[in-house]
């Protein structure tokens, strides 16, 4: 991925991380820049048996790949909404610890990759965080605020414009998942609870007013629960997935030592799926002027 600055890209690896499994994340994450998605590393390295001693043998992420490979979206646009928090003591980023709220527009080609991809993120208030506007060619990168102490002059610091590349290593990892539980159990989560309820965010009236072909909705969720040792670090992990077509509904990640204290936590859940055909969604989708101003402070 092409380095922009030190901001951008850790914002940049954190809108890659949207609707993607922990185990496969690493895939996405890893080699974007140092101490990006380490949380992720971790668990692939765990959930494959590996050691971190010299000279281990661990096998791929793609070995241990934990995804099913879901509905057929080839020609559609997908709707739907997301709240994550991310936190990490000592990191000043305004986000840390907030929960934060994107609005995720997604069109899909053959093979189910993302074509187009739009996405707005905001805190719980409606202050902007970011947005991201991508494309198989370039992408751009919207920001609501500038990172403390940082040493990018004037609006340079609130917008960068992606190559090719970037923009396509981003729009991979936004789309929804689908789990095989059985694949997952392998891999070393256990079913811990089934027919649970779900909590979930919800579609806007506004949303629900849109003419959509069809919902993507689940009423009842299976619970698969991991601690993984590793090094002087434990990781648990939790995936909640529907029940019937293991769609993953949420996520939490909490990273902490030998002693219980933690060190990263990170929680993603998503509201119902709406399909549109082709054409169907609000025409102005996918156009740059449809995103919101940022006013980057």
């Amino acid at each position: 991925m092409d380095q922009v600055c030190r901001e951008d890209v850790r914002d940049q690896a954190r809108m890659m991380e949207i609707g993607t499994p922990a185990v496969a994340r690493a895939v996405l994450v890893l080699g974007t820049v140092a101490g990006i998605g380490m949380g992720a590393f971790l668990l692939t390295r765990a959930l494959t048996g590996g050691d971190d001693s010299a000279g281990a043998n661990v096998p791929t992420v793609e070995e241990i790949d934990i995804r099913a490979e879901g509905p057929d979206f080839a020609g559609k646009v997908l709707h739907w909404r997301e709240m994550s928090v991310q936190s990490t003591p000592g990191v000043p980023d305004p986000a840390n610890g907030q929960a934060i709220m994107t609005d995720i527009w997604v069109e899909f080609g053959p093979l189910n990759v993302p074509t187009r991809v739009r996405t707005v993120a905001t805190f719980e208030d409606g202050g902007a965080y970011q947005a991201q506007l991508l494309f198989p060619d370039q992408g751009l990168l919207l920001f609501g605020h500038k990172v403390p102490g940082s040493e990018v002059p004037g609006d340079a610091a609130c917008s960068v414009t992606l190559s090719g590349s970037a923009s396509l290593a981003n729009m991979e990892g936004i789309r929804p998942f689908f789990i095989d539980s059985r694949k997952a159990e392998a891999a070393g989560l256990v079913t811990t609870a089934t027919g649970q309820p779900i909590t979930r965010p919800a579609l806007t009236a506004s949303d629900k007013a849109l003419s959509s072909e069809s919902e993507i909705d689940s009423t009842e969720a299976v619970v698969l629960d991991a601690d993984l040792p590793q090094g002087d670090l434990v990781v648990h992990v939790r995936e909640e997935i529907d029940s019937k077509t293991g769609l993953q509904l949420s996520e939490r990640v909490v990273v902490t030592d030998r002693a219980g204290s933690p060190q990263s936590e990170s929680l993603r859940s998503i509201s119902a799926i709406q399909v549109f055909r082709a054409g169907e969604a609000p025409p102005d989708t996918f156009d740059k002027d449809s995103l919101p101003g940022v006013n980057c402070e």
